[in-house]
């Protein structure tokens, strides 16, 4: 079985982020996304996400894209990540994500534990940033 997981903030769904959830789902045989928290989104991105995590969560499931969902409280989600893949070690693990943040935080983890990490075309002209700056 292929795992494929992801972390990110996810606030504002758009066409990026269901995007990058079909490229998982074609990839692997489960997903999972690790969200990111309001205090955790604005220590990475010095902004607070105009979304709640509950409704950030709801759209997550909405898509029917994603098999399993985890929360982080910290900035950089070395733990969620190693329990990922600790839970998952019998299987193949892949970390996805836009190529618009390379070094994002946990890629430390991700690469110690040897895990591919595939990144997608950042899907041009849409993203949270923009349609904030719209609202």
């Amino acid at each position: 079985m292929k795992i494929v997981f992801t972390a990110g903030v996810y606030d504002l769904m758009h066409e990026g982020h269901v995007n990058l959830f079909e490229q998982m789902r074609k990839k692997g045989d489960l997903t999972i996304a690790v969200i990111h928290d309001g205090f955790t989104t604005f220590k990475n991105k010095r902004k607070l996400p105009i979304e709640s995590l509950e409704k950030r969560t709801r759209n997550l499931i909405d898509t029917g894209l994603v098999d399993m969902i985890r929360f982080t409280f910290d900035p950089v989600p070395v733990k969620e990540f190693q329990e990922i893949i600790d839970r998952f070690k019998e299987h193949e693990l892949l970390f996805m994500r836009g190529d618009d943040w390379i070094e994002f935080p946990g890629i430390e983890i991700v690469k110690a534990n040897n895990i591919p990490i595939e990144y997608i075309q950042y899907t041009k002209g849409i993203s949270s940033s923009k349609l904030r700056t719209e609202l």
